[in-house]
């Protein structure tokens, strides 16, 4: 697919690029299964299934649909706090999973609007915070009082 060919914006076009040159299944279902709303999560679910069914080049695809299907990721908590933690576990610490649930709840949901969230999300990093200690030491936790000194300063 040529990108210079369709009428689409130049952050568009860097979207897809990204995503193309990037490890898509890392962000289909490394932060996705962690969607606010049952519907979005179970859909990155079937999109997931979807395409390990179809490509089979996926790390861990199978045990990944094992661990997140239709009925785990039902109840908000246990997507939270049991499955992205065994999906971030099944790679270690070096995996794609791993690196990128721990900076979608670093970046993105720990300063959501809904308290729960920002509560689940803590308590999540809590959870993965032993799978790599020194990461969570060097990368986590100064952008974590960064949110702090942020939200602080925000009252």
């Amino acid at each position: 697919m040529c990108l210079n060919l369709l009428p689409l914006s130049s952050s568009l076009r860097c979207l897809i690029g990204r995503i193309r040159n990037s490890p898509f299944n890392t962000y289909l279902h490394g932060p996705n299964n962690l969607f606010r709303e049952i519907n979005c999560r179970r859909a990155a679910a079937a999109a997931f299934q979807e395409n390990v069914g179809r490509q089979g080049n996926f790390p861990y695809g199978i045990d990944i649909l094992r661990l997140a299907d239709y009925f785990t990721l039902a109840l908000r908590k246990n997507a939270y706090l049991s499955v992205s933690v065994e999906i971030a576990r099944l790679t270690g610490r070096e995996g794609f999973y791993f690196k990128s649930i721990v900076e979608h709840l670093l970046l993105i949901k720990i300063m959501h609007w809904d308290q729960a969230l920002r509560e689940l999300s803590s308590k999540t990093l809590k959870r993965l915070a032993p799978l790599d200690v020194d990461y969570f030491v060097g990368f986590v936790l100064p952008r974590l009082v960064c949110h702090l000194y942020a939200f602080n300063s925000a009252k």
